[in-house]
């Protein structure tokens, strides 16, 4: 966003896509089509998992061994450490919705939390387990929110792989459980 020009109805939005080295504990990102950056080590990120971005710049990553989700801010090519949220277990995926409401799996406590912009926790559900409605070691997670720019479908639910990503569950916002396939 930091490259767009209100003015103009041209595309002048430069795409940045950020990855995760696990191995190495290193954030890699695109600075438009010059170049290729990498952030981070095996210091500061401990086998380093999910990340998601918004289009403000705020990027949230999964530093898994360490127990947190690290939040940074994305400004004119460069990543800086803006935050940090503690959790109990290890997180292992996030997202945002279009509130910048931050959705997190707990890997070792089979919970999803749900944080606001602030850092403040509006909620956690998951029941652990490996039955019908239940959350075992749940590993990627996406929000699916009417509100976002580019849904045209008008429903709010939360997307979450588990049991090794043999499953794909499917719950509200407010976290009831809806359904589930194998």
């Amino acid at each position: 966003k930091e490259h767009d020009d209100p003015k103009t109805k041209k595309d002048d939005d430069e795409l940045t896509v950020f990855a995760v080295n696990s191995g190495s504990g290193q954030i890699v990102y695109n600075i438009g089509l010059s170049a290729v950056k990498i952030y981070g080590n095996e210091k500061l990120f401990s086998q380093p998992k999910g990340i998601t971005a918004n289009e403000d710049g705020l990027v949230c990553l999964v530093d898994f061994e360490n127990r947190r989700v690290v939040k940074l801010q994305y400004t004119k090519g460069r990543l800086n450490i803006i935050g940090e949220i503690k959790l109990p277990g290890r997180p292992f995926d996030v997202c945002l919705d279009s509130k910048n409401n931050l959705y997190i799996t707990d890997y070792d406590n089979s919970k999803i939390y749900v944080y606001s912009p602030v850092d403040s926790l509006i909620r956690s559900f998951g029941i652990e387990g490996q039955a019908y409605g239940e959350i075992f070691q749940p590993m990627g997670i996406a929000v699916i929110d009417k509100n976002a720019p580019h849904n045209y479908y008008d429903e709010d639910f939360i997307v979450v792989t588990d049991n090794d990503g043999k499953r794909i569950s499917r719950f509200a916002t407010s976290g009831r459980f809806l359904n589930s396939l194998y």
